[in-house]
């Protein structure tokens, strides 16, 4: 793959290979006249990036991510017209769904529109997950739990988004981008929650070329001894200024709290780490950059005092928001976008208006019969890898029993 470092483009496509651990060799084609003629010589004179040349000798030049899944063999088409269950989202959630649900003999897809994993995916290193007592990296964790899936019958979509979800008689009806209609008896959403987006001057112009959200193990090794930030305090920013730790001369994570809410274990090693400064009580409030970052602005909470601090990237953790856009208007959300299921759409124990059946909804089932929620797209949810992996399974528990009533 021939492209720039500072091409968001790019970077949509280092990230979606190393997300799929695909294989890639990344060619500088700004910096390396040898790529650069290899590149124009392919697109007509033309310095196209990103330019994608495949194993066979095919070429892709500026390619969308869709186009190049189907070009490199992922499966991005539906095998049946009917399944017993669609979940939507391959995080944490959704992967254990598709697992317990194409054990018990449920006909299971997912539906994919980035790389599976979820935000957990692009974690360098999850320390605390069960079993695994020298961590495990996100996209390991991902990759296995696919294989997994896979191997019990589940067929898992790439680069494919769910644009509506409708309703027919028992049938839930999910249309996908490319317009193709797939039916089922049952839809699981597991579409988790994404970081905030920074809304601060400059940052919409470098978003890409310095400027990442997550993304720590895709670009780290192209910050190689130099200075990095990371914006964020909590266990993804962690593991990722940990992470980064590795490559760059030295990594500033900055938070406007006045403690760092990593878990314990990680909180002690970041301060115990000699290349990481952490700067508490410190808000961004810019970034500058010609092509790529050269700076962030940041003032300090407490004394008002503010710095311009030079730096090569600035990787963002803050926050998250549900991922329910999907949804909006035809499930009960709360005011943040969180789906509500179960117990929490019975409002002093009355079941939410239209709801059309005698019964109670079922844990994780939202206001609509039949449309489930697991994982951090969910109200109630602790934002953690094994709370939604188990959320995925009972999940499917309730999925079965619904089931049941057709």
């Amino acid at each position: 793959m021939a492209g720039t470092l500072w091409s968001p483009a790019s970077h949509q496509i280092k990230e979606f290979l190393t997300r799929h651990q695909i294989p890639f060799q990344f060619l500088d084609g700004e910096n390396d006249p040898q790529t650069r003629q290899l590149v124009e010589a392919s697109n007509q004179g033309q310095l196209k990036v990103p330019t994608v040349f495949l194993p066979d000798g095919r070429v892709l030049s500026e390619p969308s991510i869709q186009d190049l899944a189907e070009k490199i063999g992922m499966q991005t088409r539906a095998e049946l017209p009917f399944y017993d269950l669609v979940i939507i989202g391959a995080g944490p959630a959704g992967l254990a769904a598709a697992v317990y649900a194409s054990s018990e003999g449920l006909r299971c897809l997912v539906v994919e529109k980035h790389a599976p994993g979820g935000q957990a995916g692009s974690s360098p290193k999850i320390d605390n997950y069960l079993g695994f007592p020298g961590g495990i990296s996100g996209m390991d964790l991902a990759r296995r739990s696919v294989t997994q899936a896979r191997r019990f019958g589940a067929e898992i979509l790439s680069a494919q988004e769910v644009r509506q979800i409708s309703i027919k008689d028992a049938y839930r009806i999910v249309t996908l981008s490319d317009g193709t209609e797939i039916s089922c008896h049952a839809v699981l959403l597991a579409t988790g929650a994404a970081y905030n987006m920074l809304s601060i001057s400059g940052v919409e112009a470098l978003t890409g070329a310095g400027v990442y959200y997550g993304a720590a193990y895709t670009e780290a090794l192209y910050y190689q001894d130099q200075e990095v930030f990371v914006l964020g305090g909590a266990n993804s920013a962690g593991q990722g200024a940990m992470y980064l730790s590795r490559f760059a001369s030295k990594v500033t994570m900055l938070y406007r709290g006045s403690q760092l809410k990593a878990a314990q274990y990680l909180a002690d090693a970041l301060w115990q780490q000699e290349n990481i400064q952490i700067l508490l009580n410190t808000e961004i409030i810019e970034v500058h950059g010609k092509e790529s970052l050269e700076e962030v602005v940041v003032k300090d909470t407490l004394t008002g005092e503010v710095r311009n601090l030079k730096g090569a990237a600035l990787f963002v953790f803050i926050g998250v928001q549900p991922q329910s856009t999907l949804v909006a208007g035809q499930v009960l959300c709360d005011e943040k976008g969180y789906v509500l299921t179960g117990q929490d759409l019975l409002a002093g124990g009355k079941q939410p208006k239209d709801w059309p059946l005698n019964r109670d909804p079922l844990m994780l089932e939202t206001s609509v019969p039949g449309i489930f929620a697991a994982g951090d797209v969910r109200f109630g949810t602790n934002h953690r890898v094994a709370s939604a992996t188990g959320e995925g399974g009972i999940a499917v528990a309730m999925v079965r029993q619904y089931l049941k009533t057709l």
